[in-house]
């Protein structure tokens, strides 16, 4: 009789417990459904199916996981570098910007191939060193490479590379049985618990709780005020070492502007959601970032860098804002950018950041328009 007490007791505490977290989750799908679908797993970015497959140069992503590039010694080709901005992240291969070139090229009676070298977790010094390496290669099997643009991100303005990154990560997970276990669990919840809105829900909420900081001193904040931009925008305390990593930016800049010789070079800039959606990031959930400790203006240091080094810059800012606001105006409020993410835009603005860089690249002629003959 006691053991089937015990049973009977824990049979009713999980379904208890079940009818609980099913009641949660019908609540939190009704007050935040734009959680739904929210999936991230290794191939998947909010629900969006991913292939990332081998090229030459490096990696980049497909529209399925069988790419081949047949490069001609005729064949014009375009080099594109960036990061998961490139990649497409949380976006299908169809909407990613440089496909919307390719397209937009066809149509116009172009067989130039756009080629995009991109990965997630690069900088500057990554992206750099691609240029360099897969220009060299690209050169051995044709003479026709007809533009170089660099995707630009806030967060590429870093005191280490993609190396260092993975070195961390390793020194951490060695660190302390509280990190590893904390690694295990969100494991856990990525692999086997990703549909529940309700967590993902509650999993932001903690974090915004961990990173309320309005009333703290700049100062005191250091990286924590601004995150992966504090070095990019010289968030208060860190100025010194910001202005070095930019000074190392720029001359790295110059070197590659030299090795790249006369093919035209152009750095393009993928705002942050900051730069365009303010009204759409005020939130309970989204992470807070202290702009007001930035010393660094990043748009009008890349104004000063390119000018000088005679490169070619395009800030699509001004034009995305403009057409988020027009949605405003029109009482038809829409996200540019996937929920609680700063770098990444979702269909709406992928669209907009995509016609803006081909009518500046293209259209104006930075990269001239190789026609069929």
């Amino acid at each position: 009789m006691k053991k089937n007490g015990f049973f009977s007791i824990l049979c009713k505490a999980t379904i208890s417990i079940l009818i609980v977290f099913a009641c949660g989750e019908i609540i939190f799908r009704a007050f935040f459904p734009e959680y739904r679908g929210y999936i991230l797993t290794k191939d998947i970015t909010y629900g969006k199916k991913r292939y990332d497959v081998a090229i030459l140069g490096g990696k980049t992503r497909s529209r399925t996981s069988d790419l081949t590039l047949d490069i001609k010694p005729t064949d014009h080709i375009i080099l594109e570098f960036g990061d998961s901005v490139s990649v497409g992240y949380g976006l299908a291969f169809e909407d990613i910007f440089w496909n919307y070139w390719q397209r937009m090229l066809k149509l116009e009676g172009s067989d130039v191939k756009v080629i995009s070298i991109n990965s997630y977790g690069v900088n500057y010094t990554d992206n750099f060193l691609a240029m360099r390496t897969a220009v060299k290669k690209y050169k051995e099997l044709t003479p026709h490479i007809d533009g170089v643009v660099y995707q630009f991100n806030f967060n590429d303005i870093l005191p280490y590379d993609s190396a260092d990154l993975k070195h961390m990560e390793y020194l951490e997970s060695k660190s302390s049985f509280i990190t590893q276990m904390i690694k295990k669990l969100v494991y856990v919840r990525t692999v086997y618990l990703n549909h529940s809105v309700m967590l993902r829900v509650l999993a932001n909420k903690i974090t915004h709780a961990l990173y309320r900081n309005s009333k703290i001193p700049c100062e005191r904040l250091g990286i924590e005020a601004l995150g992966e931009y504090s070095y990019c925008f010289g968030s208060k305390g860190l100025e010194e070492t910001s202005q070095k990593i930019w000074d190392r930016f720029e001359s790295d800049l110059k070197i590659t502007k030299t090795e790249l010789g006369d093919i035209p070079f152009i750095i393009l800039i993928s705002p942050i959601a900051e730069l365009i959606e303010p009204e759409m990031k005020i939130n309970v959930l989204s992470r807070p970032r202290r702009f007001d400790c930035a010393t660094i203006d990043p748009r009008k240091q890349l104004t000063r860098i390119t000018q000088e080094s005679n490169i070619n810059l395009i800030d699509p800012s001004v034009y995305m804002k403009t057409n988020f606001e027009n949605y405003i105006k029109g009482d038809n409020p829409v996200r540019f950018y996937h929920i609680n993410d700063d770098d990444h835009f979702n269909e709406i603005g992928a669209k907009y950041f995509s016609e803006y860089s081909y009518m500046k690249i293209f259209k104006e002629g930075l990269i001239p328009i190789q026609k069929n003959k």
